[in-house]
């Protein structure tokens, strides 16, 4: 559940409003399914090298083994100071998504509630952190499932005008592509970071029980993780908002 959980993000839930903007439904689309697939065959190499040697440091660790001690030290502070912009990154979107329905409290005062919850769940025990990474994420993965029915009943003219979308909104005018390559390229940026938390899944392997069973099964479900969190909610958003409409990348969207 960790591992399905680390997939779905800020990318996902708020990222896409620009993507769609600036590059338009089928850059988004194209750009999110071309990541995906370099995602799974990193996760598939990732994975083999985890099971064989499952250790905490992962990746970091393997760097160091493998290739250089000097790569595997860049790399460790690399994803450090990663982790470290990611979370700036998600507590500032989450003022943004969370101001929509209360104005009253200042972003800042969101975002340092929020960090101070972060903060203690990292120094609860690895029990307790589990257990509530694990509801953390099912409620994810409920939305994702919630979104996507959702999205298929509007489209079909389960919307407050009746009215069936198909696929009218690839059909504007400077549609499916927005911005030529410029548009296309710029959606690269947020699919990338949209997928980042994936390779978790093999940072847990130092700690779980039977990793050479465990995480090749795991590995081999992100195929469908990405399937279905990433390519078909994309292709609904495609389908359902025009990339004209205003503020996409802002809380009134």
């Amino acid at each position: 559940m960790i591992a399905i959980g680390g997939t779905i993000g800020t990318g996902l839930f708020l990222g896409t409003g620009k993507s769609l903007a600036t590059g338009g439904p089928a850059s988004m689309l194209i750009c999110y399914i071309i990541i995906g697939v370099i995602v799974f065959l990193t996760m598939l190499s990732l994975g083999e090298m985890a099971s064989f040697i499952p250790v905490a440091g992962s990746f970091c660790t393997f760097a160091g083994r493998f290739v250089d001690d000097a790569f595997g030290f860049a790399l460790t502070w690399n994803y450090w100071f990663n982790d470290a912009v990611s979370t700036a990154a998600d507590l500032v979107a989450l003022q943004l998504v969370l101001s929509y329905w209360n104005t009253a409290m200042p972003g800042w005062g969101l975002s340092l509630i929020f960090w101070a919850v972060l903060v203690l769940a990292n120094i609860i025990t690895v029990k307790a952190y589990g257990e509530l990474e694990y509801w953390l994420s099912l409620l994810k993965v409920i939305t994702i499932i919630i979104f996507i029915f959702l999205g298929i009943a509007v489209n079909a003219g389960g919307n407050i005008d009746n009215h069936y979308i198909g696929g009218e909104n690839w059909r504007l005018p400077g549609a499916p592509f927005v911005g030529g390559i410029g548009g296309f390229a710029s959606v690269f940026v947020t699919a990338s970071f949209a997928y980042g938390g994936t390779e978790s899944i093999a940072i847990t392997a130092g700690e779980t029980a039977s990793p050479h069973k465990n995480i090749p099964r795991v590995i081999k479900n992100v195929f469908w993780r990405i399937l279905l969190f990433y390519v078909i909610s994309i292709l609904l958003i495609g389908l359902d908002v025009a990339y004209t409409t205003p503020g996409l990348s802002t809380k009134d969207a």
